[in-house]
C-alpha cells in the first residue's frame, strides 16, 4: 500500500521529490496558491494579489505606516509573492516595514514587540499568516493595545 496521492503546500519543494512523483505516476497537487500555468493542479489564491489588497485596503483607511509582519522568505515561495504584492501595492505616501520572524505565535510577538519598540509611528500591522496575527494579538494586548 502507501499513498494515492500527495497535496503540497506552496509549489516550491524539492526536485527529488517531485521527480520521484513524475517517475512513478503519483499524482499530486499545490494548494494555497494559485497559478493556472502550472503544470501541475492548484488549488488556492492569488498570495501577491491578495497582499496587494490588503495593503490597499489599509491605505484607503488613512494608514500610512504599516508594519508587515511574515515568516522567513527563503522557504515560502508564498511568503515571498506576498511581499512582492505588497511592494506592488505600495503608494508614494505610504511606508512599508518588513519585520521577518519564525514562523510561530512567538514568532509574530516577538515582531509584534519590536515593531512597537522601534516603529510606534505605525498605524497598522499586516501579518502574512494566522499565526503571526495571533502572536502579534497577544504582544499588543500585553501593552495594553
Amino acid at each position: 500500500m502507501g499513498a494515492e496521492a500527495f497535496i503540497l503546500s506552496g509549489t516550491e519543494h524539492d526536485g527529488s521529490l517531485i521527480d520521484l512523483f513524475e517517475r512513478r505516476s503519483i499524482p499530486h497537487l499545490y494548494t494555497s496558491v494559485w497559478n493556472p500555468s502550472s503544470t501541475v493542479p492548484t488549488i488556492g489564491y492569488d498570495n501577491a494579489a491578495l497582499a496587494g489588497d490588503a495593503v490597499k485596503f489599509l491605505n484607503t483607511k488613512g494608514h500610512r505606516h504599516i508594519a508587515v509582519i511574515h515568516g522567513p522568505l527563503f522557504n515560502s515561495d508564498r511568503t515571498r509573492a506576498r511581499k512582492s504584492g505588497s511592494l506592488n501595492a505600495k503608494q508614494q505616501n505610504l511606508e512599508l516595514q518588513f519585520h521577518e520572524t519564525e514562523l510561530s505565535v512567538a514568532g509574530g510577538k516577538s515582531a509584534m514587540n519590536a515593531v512597537l519598540d522601534a516603529q510606534p509611528h505605525c498605524t497598522a500591522v499586516l501579518c502574512f499568516s494566522d499565526v503571526l496575527a495571533l502572536g502579534s494579538y497577544f504582544a499588543a494586548q500585553e501593552r495594553g493595545l
